[in-house]
C-alpha cells in the first residue's frame, strides 16, 4: 500500500456503520491493493484477494459521480466475477449490487446500538469453546469459520447459552 491509499482508507473506514469480522479482515489483508486515479489524482482505492474476488471499493466524496462507471471498469478490467463485501460498507455495497448476476449471502453483521455489552443479558452465559467443541462450531458455522482449532487456542470463539441451548 502507498500513502495516499492509507489516507483514503482512514476516510473509508470512517465510513462504515460498524466493525468488520476477522474472517473478512483475513481476506483484505491478504487483498493487492490499487490506486484509483482520475488523471494524475489519485481518488481511491480497490483491492483484489487472489487475482479474483473484490475485497475493498472506496471512491472520495467529490469523485462519487464517476464511481458505477470506474467500478465497472474495474470489474471488467480483471475479469472480477465476486466480491466480499461487508453489510457495514454501504457505498462498496451499493455498487456490488448494481452490478451482480447472482448474490449468494455468506453473513449479516450488524451492531446493537442500545446495548454495547453483550454481558448485560443475564439469561446468556458465555463461555469458551474448546477444542472438544470444534465438531459442533463446524456443523453451526459450516465454512464461515476458517482455522477453528487455532481460533480456539487464540481464545477468539464464545458459545452463548440460554438455559443450557447453544
Amino acid at each position: 500500500m502507498n500513502i495516499e491509499t492509507n489516507k483514503y482508507n482512514l476516510e473509508d473506514i470512517s465510513s462504515l456503520s460498524s466493525p468488520i469480522d476477522s474472517f473478512l479482515e483475513d481476506h483484505i489483508i491478504e487483498s493487492q491493493f490499487y490506486t484509483i486515479c482520475h488523471g494524475e489524482v489519485p481518488i481511491g482505492f480497490f483491492a483484489i484477494h487472489n487475482n479474483k474476488l473484490m475485497t475493498q471499493f472506496f471512491i472520495t466524496k467529490d469523485f462519487r459521480n464517476i464511481a458505477q462507471k470506474t467500478f465497472k471498469q474495474i470489474k471488467e478490467a480483471y475479469n472480477l466475477k465476486s466480491a466480499f463485501v461487508p453489510t457495514c460498507d454501504e457505498f462498496f455495497l451499493s455498487h456490488a449490487i448494481d452490478e451482480y448476476k447472482k448474490i449468494q449471502k455468506q453473513a449479516y453483521f450488524f451492531q446493537d446500538r442500545e446495548s454495547t455489552n453483550a454481558k448485560k443479558n443475564n439469561s446468556v452465559d458465555y463461555r469458551l469453546a474448546t477444542e472438544q467443541d470444534s465438531e459442533k462450531i463446524k456443523a453451526v458455522s459450516g465454512d464461515f469459520l476458517d482455522n477453528i482449532k487455532d481460533r480456539i487456542r487464540a481464545q477468539q470463539i464464545y458459545f452463548g447459552f440460554i438455559k443450557h441451548d447453544l
